[in-house]
């Protein structure tokens, strides 16, 4: 058993290790904590980075946050679950969709900020699975929904930006 073990931690990359035992004690925090995050984390999106509640309100420091696209192999009971910002009703996110809808059978799940980036799509404007969610409040107008702005707009980078880069053309 032992030799095989080491074989087989040899066969992964430094960094294939380093990802599973981020996952692994994400796993464990997410099962020991009230709360747990999920947003779009470790992409290269400024928004998706900057879009979960966690970040800017000291109330939520502390709990643990998990990328989306690792969250759905995480089975979790008797919590409540703070998804969004970002575009969380895209197709590319389906699987992960699936994973939330399941979860709200044995968990509170809220979506903050969480929306589309296609406002012509009536069933993307309204997915089915947000009926099981014990609060919603969705980033897009024009939805049955509340509507409550990501709140990647309280980031600071967008301060950042406006006070050093001068508008492209000047406005009459």
């Amino acid at each position: 058993m032992r030799i095989q073990l080491v074989q087989d931690l040899i066969n992964y990359t430094r960094k294939d290790l380093v990802k599973q035992l981020k996952q692994y004690l994400n796993e464990i925090r997410c099962k020991t904590s009230k709360i747990v995050f999920v947003y779009r984390k470790n992409t290269e999106n400024i928004g998706d980075l900057n879009c979960s509640p966690c970040l800017y309100f000291k109330e939520f420091s502390g709990y643990p946050s998990i990328d989306i696209l690792d969250f759905k192999n995480i089975n979790i009971k008797n919590k409540i679950i703070i998804a969004g910002g970002g575009g969380f009703f895209q197709k590319y996110f389906d699987e992960s969709i699936k994973h939330f809808d399941k979860l709200s059978e044995n968990n509170k799940v809220i979506y903050w900020g969480a929306g589309t980036d296609n406002t012509f799509n009536e069933e993307l404007m309204n997915p089915d699975f947000l009926e099981k969610a014990a609060l919603v409040g969705i980033r897009d107008k024009n939805t049955k929904y509340h509507f409550v702005p990501c709140v990647s707009c309280m980031s600071g980078i967008i301060d950042k930006y406006r006070v050093s880069t001068p508008p492209p053309r000047k406005i009459k």
